[in-house]
């Protein structure tokens, strides 16, 4: 008895919709909506071509910066790895990691 409900339901619905198409405000309504759909649809994709445009155009500056980053990080992990090999670096580190594994104890177990 419910499918019989919901197709005559959805009958009704199906010949009403074709019955509002017809109407001047539907109709109107539906090309306002339409073009701007068009209209939201063509900014969508002009902004991503300009955002390829503009990654294109900062590629050097953004690989420029990786290398200096790059660089840095090596500098620092260099630093980082002696210090840690001398027995007063190995002994600040362990002081160090004692109080964040007890802050963060809940986390860990």
């Amino acid at each position: 008895m419910g499918e019989g409900l919901d197709k005559d339901l959805q009958t009704l619905f199906r010949d009403s919709r074709r019955d509002f198409d017809a109407e001047p405000f539907v109709s109107a309504t539906a090309k306002l909506i339409a073009s701007q759909r068009a209209r939201r649809t063509f900014a969508r994709r002009l902004l991503q071509a300009l955002g390829l445009v503009f990654i294109g155009l900062l590629s050097p500056l953004l690989i420029e910066g990786s290398l200096l980053l790059s660089g840095a990080l090596d500098y620092l992990f260099d630093v980082t790895g002696r210090l840690l090999a001398t027995p007063a670096g190995t002994i600040i580190a362990v002081l160090l990691a004692i109080p964040l594994i007890l802050f963060n104890r809940k986390r860990i177990l």
